[in-house]
């Protein structure tokens, strides 16, 4: 009893952990994006597009400036939404395995999965055929 306690609430500890860091991540580059890309996109995507074939030499240069600040704020949202992305595979994932291994834990204190000695040797060398019945 022991065993199958402390397995369970070692897995769903580690899944609260490693879900929760994934969050804590994705919520600071989403804080990022908002509050340095999405100026960066809105104010320099705007001069950009305004100084859009201009012929004043002075013109050219702030258009490729703004075209570097919108291009950085781009590179922000582009980077929020693929941690965003990961956590949520992140934590679908972890969350599938940590309940497949409580799944199993549990089978196996019940008894319904029993795993002799004898039978190790053909899961670990890949010994063809069915175990034997006992």
């Amino acid at each position: 009893l022991e065993t199958f306690v402390a397995g369970v609430v070692f897995a769903v500890a580690s899944n609260l952990v490693l879900i929760g860091s994934t969050k804590i991540i994705t919520i600071v580059v989403s804080y990022v994006d908002f509050f340095f890309g999405l100026p960066l996109r809105l104010i320099f995507g705007f001069t950009n597009d305004r100084l859009k074939d201009t012929k004043n030499p002075v013109g050219k240069v702030v258009e490729v400036g703004s075209g570097v600040g919108k291009f950085v704020g781009e590179v922000s949202g582009v980077t929020r939404r693929v941690v965003e992305g990961a956590d949520i595979f992140v934590g679908r994932y972890l969350l599938l395995t940590t309940v497949g291994y409580v799944i199993l834990k549990f089978l196996k204190f019940k008894g319904v999965i029993t795993i002799d000695p004898s039978q190790w040797a053909n899961l670990i060398n890949g010994g063809g055929g069915a175990p034997p019945m006992p």
